[in-house]
């Protein structure tokens, strides 16, 4: 539970944690979906499926980021595809989930 974002962050927290963990890794945001929400008993699963166009180091250090948070976030989904305009670049595409607790004692952040 201590390693669950606080519910009552639900509707921004994930949003928040892609857009700041992206621009430390210098990778821009080519879109971002709406945010998916799935009930499971005391909990809620929530996704946001991101797309990028940059190079494999800088993606390899921002999933690396992404996957060490230390609130639970998982890449749920990755599709990776070279881009033909950039000969080092790549286009991704991927679902990062987390678990919100409905819990008022979810520790969050």
């Amino acid at each position: 539970q201590r390693k669950l974002p606080l519910f009552k962050d639900k509707d921004e927290w994930l949003n928040y944690v892609i857009t700041n963990t992206a621009r430390t890794a210098d990778v821009p945001i080519d879109s971002l979906s709406s945010q998916t929400e799935t009930e499971a008993g005391n909990y809620m699963v929530v996704s946001r499926t991101v797309s990028v166009t940059t190079n494999y180091a800088k993606l390899g250090k921002w999933l690396a980021d992404i996957e060490n948070f230390k609130i639970f976030l998982r890449v749920s989904e990755l599709t990776i595809r070279r881009d033909e305009s950039n000969p080092n670049g790549v286009k991704v595409n991927f679902t990062l989930t987390t678990i919100f607790s409905k819990f008022a004692g979810a520790a969050g952040a």
